[in-house]
């Protein structure tokens, strides 16, 4: 089966196993799996007769969205805030490669547990009565025994891996690597010591993440522009899911008023609720608000450029010129 034929079959089993379970996913959700597919989301309602799809909004609404054509997006990640609905973002969208015979794909994290809620997502879509109710020929979920695989009768395997034991990761061909909570992987060289294993296939590679290392910053970067066949979607608040969002929870963290997302703050001032303090900008800008910026160790709330330094802003940090006789170049003292 080739790439194309198998992208096909995987999109509309992976629409079949949305049905049956009733998944409606938010908008970044909806996002970089649409990428992967050759489609870009709209974040607006669709013409007559325009192409849409269906998502689920922040405050449970269930709405229809415009959608049109990309390039095929084949390195995903979603740098959405805690509890985001990430794990489960993705364990479903894995759920279409049961549908291709012979198909192959690992979740791959820093240590076997860090897969666990993907893994148990994506079982439950599948083998549960209340998702696809498949058979399987072979199962194991044993995280603390570093055994985490099922096997389909048709011969597609999906199966966890451990960083830790990253040299079990090379010399396959794979369909996809999914890394879960991948800011806890060192850095890229998880995907550039793994990408060989794709080429065959033409396979994919998701990160699912919060932005909470400086390494995390390539996936943005690529994923906005510099290479079309990288997608990143980012900035997705703790608001967006509203199963786990907790407004109180939020307010006892929150460093200030000026983080806390517009869309809460009426419903926290009503319910008298003030900024509690307990996290830093930084540290409520990665778990709360998703948000990627510049790096200097850490996350931080400005964008690149945002914040110069010169000798009008800054003059105590600057020093006169000296001439430098030999040459007559006027260079600063350092």
């Amino acid at each position: 089966m080739s790439p194309d034929e198998r992208d096909r079959l995987v999109r509309l089993f992976r629409r079949r196993v949305y049905t049956v379970t009733g998944f409606v996913p938010f908008p970044h959700q909806a996002d970089w799996q649409l990428a992967s597919e050759g489609i870009r989301l709209l974040s607006r309602p669709p013409a007559p007769r325009e192409p849409s799809v269906t998502v689920r909004l922040g405050d449970n609404r269930i709405v229809s969205w415009a959608v049109e054509p990309r390039l095929p997006a084949h390195v995903l990640a979603d740098l959405a805030a805690y509890k985001a609905g990430k794990s489960r973002s993705v364990a479903m969208w894995a759920s279409g490669f049961a549908a291709v015979a012979g198909s192959y794909g690992c979740f791959v994290g820093y240590e076997y547990r860090s897969s666990e809620h993907e893994f148990n997502y994506l079982l439950e879509a599948l083998l549960s009565e209340r998702g696809m109710n498949m058979r399987y020929d072979s199962l194991q979920n044993d995280p603390h025994g570093g055994r985490m695989r099922l096997r389909l009768p048709n011969g597609a395997r999906v199966e966890c891996k451990s960083w830790e034991r990253k040299q079990a990761l090379k010399g396959a061909e794979v369909d996809f690597y999914a890394f879960c909570e991948a800011y806890q992987l060192p850095d890229l060289s998880c995907y550039t010591t793994t990408a060989q294993n794709l080429r065959a296939r033409r396979g994919f590679a998701v990160f699912t993440t919060t932005a909470d290392r400086p390494w995390v910053g390539i996936l943005h970067d690529y994923g906005h522009g510099h290479d079309p066949d990288w997608y990143c979607v980012c900035g997705s608040d703790g608001t967006v899911n509203p199963f786990t969002f907790d407004l109180v929870s939020l307010m006892r963290d929150a460093p200030s008023w000026e983080l806390v997302p517009e869309s809460v703050v009426p419903s926290a001032r009503a319910r008298g609720l003030e900024p509690g303090l307990l996290m830093t900008r930084e540290r409520f800008s990665i778990a709360w608000l998703g948000r990627i910026g510049s790096f200097v160790g850490r996350v931080y709330n400005y964008q690149r450029g945002q914040r110069l330094l010169s000798r009008d802003s800054h003059p105590a940090l600057w020093l006169p010129a000296r001439s430098d006789l030999a040459g007559g170049v006027h260079v600063p003292v350092s």
